[in-house]
């Protein structure tokens, strides 16, 4: 067989094989609900960013993450873990639920979860951290972190 057509071949199949695992791949987005959720190797997170936000049941964060927009979280109404990869230069996570790197301010405590430890560390809340959280478990993390800072801003929440 000739050089050429050998090298032929081999793109051929090249190309019926990255034809099928995208096939693959969509008819598995289709059929399969999606639940969990690796956010790496981007590196900036918005309420945009996911396809089918309401069928999210937990995230994985990459240390590649540099920014999370306020409101990336808010469509995600069946989200009940954050975890943050350890490497993260950002964010941090706890108890299922996303903070600054340094656990200072709650960015996101998910929407369908119904309890969480939040670390003494804790005096801020940040804007739409809290949104579509049951109202008795937001009240209680508000006065939590109200009674550890003296205030807690409601933008969003």
């Amino acid at each position: 067989m000739t050089e050429p057509k050998r090298t032929s071949i081999i793109k051929k199949r090249r190309a019926i094989n990255a034809l099928s695992a995208i096939l693959l791949g969509a008819l598995l987005a289709v059929f399969s609900p999606l639940s969990s959720v690796i956010a790496e190797p981007m590196t900036m997170i918005t309420v945009r960013t996911f396809r089918n936000p309401d069928e999210i049941t937990s995230i994985r964060i990459g240390s590649s993450v540099e920014v999370i927009s306020s409101n990336a979280f808010t469509p995600m109404v069946n989200l009940t873990t954050i975890t943050v990869s350890e490497s993260n230069g950002n964010y941090a996570s706890y108890s299922g639920c996303l903070y600054d790197k340094e656990l200072k301010t709650l960015l996101c405590f998910p929407a369908a979860r119904t309890e969480a430890y939040i670390p003494k560390t804790v005096t801020a809340i940040g804007p739409f951290a809290l949104k579509g959280v049951d109202t008795k478990v937001k009240n209680t993390i508000k006065d939590l972190v109200e009674s550890r800072s003296g205030e807690v801003s409601e933008e969003g929440n």
